[in-house]
């Protein structure tokens, strides 16, 4: 999941994706990297973005 922490401490979701545990053996980066494409999509070039590994 990618999402949005706002100046209250608080995150929203703006992307994820549903996968089995079972397939995401082996898979795991491959994952990763599809929900960040896929947030780089709604998000305008121009914009700086901070990547954190693990929100709560």
């Amino acid at each position: 999941m990618a999402a949005l922490k706002t100046r209250h401490g608080r995150w929203k979701p703006l992307v994820w994706l549903t996968v089995q545990k079972s397939d995401l053996k082996g898979l795991r980066n491959e994952v990763k990297d599809s929900v960040l494409l896929r947030l780089r999509e709604f998000i305008a070039p121009a914009v700086k973005m901070t990547i954190l590994a693990c929100p709560p």
